[in-house]
C-alpha cells in the first residue's frame, strides 16, 4: 500500500470512529480552499468586520494578509511599521485592538504588537503604526540551562483578549501542561508575567481564539510524534466554556481530534496553527505547508462547525480609548568623554510629561539614580551605556543608548631611547611610553626629522652639541608633555691618523710616532715586533731589534669613549741591519728558556749582558764576561724579554721568550 493510500486509510478511520464521540464539537472539518505560496507558513488568524486575516511565521515579511474565505486567495495586505517579524504566533482582537503575538520561542525578548481596528479598517492605510507591548517570563527556571526552541515550557504560541487583558497559553514542549499568563493591554509598559493557572492538555497549544457573545475560549494544536516514517502531526481542538470571570480552566474543557471531511483532504500531518471565531457557531482554521520526503501538504483554510452554542452576552464588546501618546524617552549628557574621576550631568528630555525616572548607569558612581537630572562620576577607564525608563499612568518606556560615555584615562607621557651618547651623523631610536594615550606629537631638537608623530621614530644627531627632546600624548580629553633636557649627547666625529718620521730604520734604532687624528681623547697604539708593543700615548716611541717589515695599528676615542676610529697600515715599518753590526753570530739561546739562558760571543769577546722587559724597564744586570756564558732567568715572569748585549762598546739586542 503506498504512503498517500496509507493517509487516506487513516483518514477514514478518524471519521467514522472519533467524529461522533462529541456533542460539541463536530470532528470533522471542510476544506475551503488551498492557501498561495506568499501564506504558506500562516500562523495567526482573526475574522473581523466580514474580513479573515493571517500573517507568516518566524521571519516572514511584517504584514498582515486578507484572505478569500471562498478560496483562500489574498486580497489586501498591511504592512506594519517599524516592526520586525522574529516569530509571530498568532493574532487576537477586542472591540478596540488588534494584537500581534511576537512571542514564539525564538524571539528572547518578547513582545506583542498592538494596532488599532480602525487602521485595519481603513482602505487608504497600506502601512499601520503599531505601539509595543513589553513582556518576559518572571518564573524562577527562566530561562532555561538547557533551552531549545523544540525543549521548552516557555514558547507561547497562542493568546486572545479579553476585558482590558491579553492571556497567553504556552506551548509546553517538556510535559504539554500548559501555563495561562495575563498581562495588560497597555502599550509601551514592560511587565513581568508568572503563571496564573495550568491545564494538563497532552497536545502543543499553537493558537486560541475567544468569542464574546458565548463566552467561549478555542484553543487549537497538535501532538507531534517522530517515530514512524514520516513525522507525524494529529491536530487537537479544546474549547473552554462555563466559567467564571477569567478563570478559563475552571469551567468545562471539551477537547477533540479533529478530522477530514474529504477522503482527498489529509490534515493529520499537518501543523495546525491558526483559529479564529467566524461566529459563534463556526469556527475558521489554517495549517502551514508540510513537505517531508515524498509527501508535500499545501497550507488549507478549513471550517469547523460548532453545535449547540449559548449565548451569555448580548451586549456589545466593551471597547477601551486609546491611551494618550506614548512617552518618547530621551535625554542628554553636558559631556560624553571624560577623563577618569570626573562627573557627568545627565539631563531628562523624555516627551509626554513622566512622572518617574529610573537611571541605569553602568561603570558610574552611583550605578542608579530616580532624579530627573542626576550627576553621575566615573572612576575607571571604559565605554559605558546608559539607560533611562520613565514612566507616567499611562505609560512605562526605557530608552538605552550604548556606548554613550567614554571614560579616558588620565595621560601621561613618558619615554627612553636606545642610547643617549652618539657620534655625529649616528641615529637614535626613541620609545614612547606614554599611558592612556591615542596620539603622541615628538620635537627633537636638533634632530633629523624634528617632529614625528611616530611611537617609535628614528632620529638623526648632524652636529656636535647637547639636545633636548620633548614628547606630548594626547588622548580625546586629556593631555601631557615631558621634556629631557640635554638628553642627547651628541660627540664629534673621531677620525684616527698617524705618521712617523723613521718608517725606515736601523735594528735597535728608536722609531717616534705622531698622532694626527680628529677629535680623539684616547689612544691605543699597537706595534707589531716592537718594544713596546702596545701604548696608549699620543706620541709613542718604540724600537724593532729584528729586520723585517711590520704592520702600525692606532685606535682612537672620543672622551667618554662615545665613537672610535682605527687606523692599520700594513707594511709601515722596514727594519734593516745596521752596517756597522759586523758581529751578526752572537747566539742567545734556548729560545724560548725556561731556566738558563745561554751566551755565545764570536771570538772570546769580552761582553757586558743585561735583560730587559717588555715595558723597557731592566730586569737583570750581568757582570762583565768573555766568549762564552749563561744566565739564570728562573726567576723571571713568563712573556717577552730582550737581552741587550755590549760588545766592543757596541749593543746588540736580542729578543727572547721566558716560559
Amino acid at each position: 500500500m503506498t504512503a498517500i493510500k496509507k493517509l487516506i486509510s487513516l483518514t477514514t478511520i478518524l471519521i467514522l470512529g472519533i467524529g461522533a464521540s462529541f456533542a460539541q464539537v463536530g470532528s470533522a472539518t471542510v476544506m475551503v480552499g488551498e492557501l498561495p505560496a506568499e501564506i504558506e507558513e500562516t500562523s495567526g488568524l482573526i475574522f473581523h468586520n466580514g474580513k479573515l486575516w493571517t500573517h507568516n511565521d518566524s521571519e516572514g515579511e511584517p504584514v498582515l494578509y486578507s484572505i478569500d474565505t471562498t478560496n483562500g486567495q489574498i486580497l489586501e495586505r498591511k504592512t506594519i511599521a517599524g516592526v520586525t517579524n522574529i516569530d509571530w504566533e498568532d493574532l487576537a482582537k477586542d472591540a478596540t485592538y488588534i494584537y500581534i503575538g511576537n512571542v514564539g520561542a525564538m524571539n528572547s525578548n518578547p513582545q506583542i504588537i498592538r494596532i488599532k481596528i480602525e487602521d485595519l479598517d481603513n482602505p487608504e492605510l497600506t502601512t499601520i503604526e503599531p505601539r509595543i507591548i513589553n513582556f518576559t517570563y518572571g518564573n524562577p527556571d527562566y530561562p532555561e540551562p538547557d533551552f531549545s526552541v523544540t525543549n521548552t515550557r516557555f514558547d507561547c504560541e497562542a493568546f486572545i483578549a479579553k476585558d482590558d487583558t491579553l492571556f497567553l497559553f504556552s506551548k509546553n514542549w517538556i510535559d504539554h501542561q500548559t501555563y495561562l499568563y495575563a498581562i495588560p493591554n497597555k502599550a509601551n509598559y514592560f511587565h513581568t508575567i508568572t503563571p496564573i493557572d495550568t491545564l494538563q492538555l497532552d497536545y502543543l497549544v499553537c493558537a486560541a481564539d475567544y468569542d464574546y457573545r458565548t463566552n467561549t475560549v478555542a484553543l487549537l494544536g497538535y501532538t507531534y510524534d517522530v517515530s514512524g516514517i514520516l513525522p507525524e502531526s494529529r491536530p487537537y481542538i479544546t474549547l473552554l466554556r462555563n466559567f467564571e470571570g477569567n478563570n478559563f480552566f475552571s469551567g468545562t474543557v471539551e477537547t477533540t481530534e479533529l478530522s477530514a471531511s474529504s477522503l482527498t483532504d489529509v490534515i493529520r500531518y499537518n501543523q495546525t496553527e491558526g483559529i479564529a471565531f467566524r461566529d459563534s457557531s463556526r469556527l475558521w482554521i489554517t495549517n502551514e505547508k508540510y513537505t517531508r520526503s515524498i509527501l508535500t501538504l499545501k497550507a488549507k483554510l478549513r471550517e469547523l462547525q460548532i453545535e449547540n452554542p449559548v449565548t451569555v452576552n448580548d451586549d456589545e464588546m466593551p471597547s477601551f480609548p486609546e491611551e494618550p501618546a506614548a512617552i518618547v524617552p530621551d535625554f542628554t549628557a553636558d559631556v560624553t568623554e571624560i577623563i577618569e574621576g570626573e562627573q557627568v550631568h545627565f539631563t531628562d528630555l523624555s516627551t509626554q510629561d513622566p512622572t518617574a525616572w529610573s537611571w541605569s548607569f553602568e561603570g558610574g558612581t552611583p550605578a542608579t539614580s530616580n532624579e530627573q537630572n542626576p550627576t553621575i562620576r566615573y572612576n575607571t577607564p571604559g565605554t559605558y551605556n546608559v539607560s533611562l525608563t520613565v514612566s507616567n499612568d499611562n505609560c512605562e518606556i526605557s530608552k538605552t543608548i550604548n556606548g554613550m560615555i567614554i571614560v579616558h584615562g588620565t595621560v601621561s607621557a613618558d619615554f627612553n631611547a636606545d642610547i643617549t651618547a652618539i657620534c655625529e651623523g649616528q641615529t637614535v631610536t626613541f620609545h614612547s611610553e606614554a599611558v592612556n594615550a591615542n596620539s603622541i606629537q615628538w620635537q627633537f631638537f636638533g634632530g633629523s626629522p624634528e617632529f614625528s608623530t611616530e611611537l617609535n621614530p628614528v632620529v638623526t644627531y648632524n652636529n656636535e652639541g647637547r639636545y633636548s627632546v620633548k614628547l606630548t600624548a594626547y588622548n580625546e580629553v586629556d593631555s601631557d608633555r615631558i621634556t629631557k633636557e640635554d638628553y642627547i649627547k651628541v660627540v664629534g666625529l673621531v677620525i684616527a691618523n698617524f705618521t712617523s718620521e723613521n718608517t725606515h730604520a736601523d735594528r735597535g734604532e728608536i722609531v717616534s710616532f705622531t698622532d694626527l687624528s680628529e677629535n680623539a681623547f684616547y689612544w691605543s697604539w699597537e706595534f707589531e715586533g716592537a718594544i713596546p708593543e702596545t701604548s696608549t700615548e699620543q706620541n709613542p716611541q718604540v724600537t724593532y731589534y729584528n729586520a723585517g717589515t711590520y704592520p702600525v695599528k692606532l685606535t682612537v676615542y672620543s672622551e667618554d669613549s662615545i665613537c672610535s676610529d682605527f687606523k692599520r697600515t700594513n707594511n709601515y715599518i722596514v727594519i734593516t741591519k745596521s752596517d756597522e753590526n759586523l758581529m751578526e753570530d752572537i747566539e742567545v739561546f734556548p729560545n724560548p728558556a725556561t731556566s738558563i739562558l745561554n751566551i755565545n760571543i764570536p771570538d772570546g769577546k769580552d761582553y757586558k749582558i743585561e735583560i730587559i722587559g717588555a715595558d723597557g724597564k731592566q730586569v737583570y744586570m750581568s757582570q762583565t764576561g768573555n766568549g762564552n756564558g749563561n744566565i739564570d732567568v728562573s726567576n723571571l715572569v713568563s712573556g717577552n724579554y730582550i737581552a741587550s748585549i755590549n760588545v766592543d762598546g757596541k749593543v746588540y739586542k736580542i729578543n727572547f721568550i721566558k716560559l
